[in-house]
């Protein structure tokens, strides 16, 4: 019966050993899912501003975007502009070399009109006394064919130097236009490297709230996971102090044990001595 309660002890004192261990481990696993837990809430707060930051990013694309396109739209109509400014530039210089060709007739008709006067004004000095009033006549169409010329040739100047200034200036549109043209063409590439940022970021902006949610629910699961250890670790505590109860009172059942066998003993011996003085009471 003392093997037995010893291996019993030994037994219950195992177990309370076990349930201590089983207490700590269970109390150092509540520490970790609690650093694991601040780390995943960390983790989708941090997701959460990313989020925020990327709305903000995809915000502030599409008002670029917004932006470029009205840019686009400036750069077609000042395309525009210039292309009529120079189909005007065009007809003036057409009309510039219509009166120039004017002119030229103009000028011819006065030379012509001056060699006739002075055709006129031979005659007339020939003809003597009667040929004076015609000579008088002659003088004045020669001075007046002479002004004509002389107006016609400051005009044509004048033409001439508008002609060069429609010409210079039609060149000037020609690289305006051009430089027009390439600034459409880089707008519209910026406009469609917005496009393609606002696209990346919609499908960044996408994954980052599905994190965000997948981290929500994965924080919550660990809110459960720590809350299912804490109770295991109130089981284990209740588990280690009941073991540890049991082992004393196996540790007291088994010295109340040998203090039972001890009197046992003690009255066997005293009941062999007393058997013995009987046997001699008997004898005598």
């Amino acid at each position: 019966m003392q093997q037995v309660s010893q291996q019993i002890t030994l037994t219950v004192k195992e177990v309370a050993s076990g349930a201590d261990e089983q207490t700590l481990t269970m109390e150092e696993t509540s520490l970790s899912m609690e650093e694991v837990g601040a780390g995943i809430y960390r983790m989708a707060e941090s997701a959460s501003s990313i989020a925020e930051s990327v709305e903000w990013t995809k915000q502030q694309a599409e008002t670029g975007e917004s932006y470029v396109k009205n840019t686009v739209q400036q750069m077609e109509s000042i395309h525009e502009s210039v292309h009529q400014t120079d189909q005007v530039m065009t007809l003036l210089e057409n009309k510039s070399k219509e009166i120039g060709l004017i002119l030229q007739a103009i000028q011819d008709i006065s030379n012509q009109t001056n060699l006739l006067a002075l055709n006129a004004a031979i005659e007339a000095a020939r003809a003597g006394e009667q040929g004076r009033g015609f000579a008088v006549v002659a003088n004045e169409v020669r001075k007046l064919a002479e002004q004509s010329h002389t107006f016609s040739e400051d005009i044509s100047t004048l033409i001439g130097e508008i002609q060069s200034t429609v010409h210079e200036s039609g060149d000037a549109l020609g690289n305006v236009k051009a430089e027009v043209q390439t600034g459409i063409l880089l707008v519209q590439k910026t406009e469609q490297n917005f496009g393609e940022i606002l696209q990346s970021t919609s499908q960044v902006a996408s994954q980052i709230q599905e994190m965000a949610a997948t981290s929500e629910q994965i924080s919550a699961g660990a809110q459960e996971i720590m809350a299912s250890v804490h109770q295991v670790t109130n089981i284990a505590k209740k588990t280690a102090a009941s073991s540890q109860d049991v082992s004393h009172s196996a540790v007291n059942q088994l010295e109340t044990t040998e203090e039972v066998k001890a009197a046992a003993q003690s009255l066997s011996v005293m009941a062999e001595e007393l058997q013995q003085t009987l046997a001699r009471f008997r004898t005598a």
